[in-house]
C-alpha cells in the first residue's frame, strides 16, 4: 500500500472515531440533564397537601379542618418518626461495628417494629379524622388515593419515590416532598 493513501485510511479513521466519541458524548449529556428534569414543576404538583385537596374537592371550610388535622399529624407522628431514625442508627452503627452484637440488633429491629405500628395507628387515626369530614363522594375518593398510596408503598401514583408518607425516610412529616 502507497504511503498516501495509508495517510488517507488513517484520517478517515480518526474521522470516524472522533465523530462516534462526539455522539456518545451527547447522548450522555443528553440523558443526564434532559431525561432526568421530568419531575413535576409547579408547587401544586409538588404538594400533596394541594393534590389531596384538590382531588377531594374540598371546600373552605375543609380545607382548613383538613390542614388543621394535618398539623396535629404532624405534630403526633414526629416523636415516633424521630425514635425509628434513632433506631435505624443504633442499627447503623452496631452493624458498623467490627464485633457485632446480633442480640442488640434484634432488640432495635423489635423497637422499630413497634413504632412502626405505633406510627400506623396514628396515620390510620388521622385518615379516620379525614375521612370524617369527607362526604360520601369524597370519601369515595379518598379511598382512591389511600388505596393508590398503599400500593404503590406510600407514594402517590405516578409520582415514583419523590412523594411519600413513609415516614421513616428523611425523618417525614405526613405527606412530604423527598428532593
Amino acid at each position: 500500500m502507497n504511503f498516501f493513501l495509508k495517510k488517507q485510511v488513517s484520517v478517515w479513521l480518526v474521522v470516524i472515531l472522533i465523530l462516534i466519541n462526539i455522539a456518545a458524548i451527547l447522548t450522555i449529556v443528553y440523558h443526564v440533564y434532559f431525561d432526568g428534569k421530568r419531575e413535576p414543576s409547579t408547587t401544586e404538583t409538588a404538594d400533596p397537601g394541594k393534590i389531596i385537596t384538590r382531588e377531594l374537592n374540598l371546600d373552605q371550610a375543609q380545607m382548613q379542618q383538613y390542614h388543621n388535622l394535618q398539623s396535629d399529624f404532624s405534630q403526633e407522628s414526629q416523636p415516633v418518626v424521630d425514635q425509628m431514625t434513632e433506631a435505624r442508627l443504633g442499627i447503623l452503627e452496631e452493624l458498623s461495628r467490627p464485633d457485632s452484637n446480633p442480640s442488640k440488633l434484634d432488640s432495635l429491629a423489635s423497637v422499630i417494629g413497634d413504632l412502626h405500628y405505633e406510627l400506623k395507628r396514628i396515620t390510620i387515626h388521622h385518615l379516620l379524622k379525614v375521612k370524617a369530614i369527607c362526604d360520601s363522594s369524597q370519601q369515595n375518593q379518598l379511598h382512591n388515593l389511600i388505596r393508590d398510596m398503599m400500593q404503590s408503598e406510600g407514594a402517590f401514583k405516578g409520582m415514583g419515590k419523590k412523594f411519600q408518607l413513609r415516614h421513616g425516610k428523611g425523618g417525614g412529616r405526613g405527606w412530604q416532598n423527598k428532593n
